[in-house]
């Protein structure tokens, strides 16, 4: 949890920075700016509000991990673009196929003629 020392932004703000302080993971007190990136409730919030922060494994400030709706909507994305992708390469696959068959089956038939048409 960080400590807002400013106050939050409005909403019509654009994207700008908030002075806050947290400890890391090793007791140690920092401080720091958060981003509406960040920090997305940083919005409207008053100085001294804790929100939270997410950090990296170097004590850096990282952006909040996906919310479940939004992992639900990458993973049915990545399934519907998986889907379409085999059902292209089949279709491409399906018409090369024929396409080399009927070629082939033609050239019998051409031949065939040959041999039996001029009797």
């Amino acid at each position: 949890m960080a400590v807002l020392s400013q106050p939050g932004l409005v909403a019509t703000a654009p994207a700008a920075a908030v002075g806050a302080r947290w400890r890391l993971p090793n007791g140690t007190e920092t401080s720091g700016t958060l981003t509406t990136l960040t920090a997305p409730t940083i919005y409207h919030a008053p100085a001294g509000t804790p929100v939270q922060i997410w950090l990296d494994r170097s004590g850096e400030l990282a952006a909040p991990p996906p919310s479940p709706d939004d992992m639900i909507f990458s993973a049915l994305l990545a399934g519907i673009i998986a889907t379409a992708g085999a059902t292209v390469v089949l279709i491409l696959g399906y018409i090369f196929c024929r396409t080399v068959l009927d070629r082939h089956r033609l050239a019998g038939w051409e031949s065939a003629w040959a041999a039996v048409g001029p009797r």
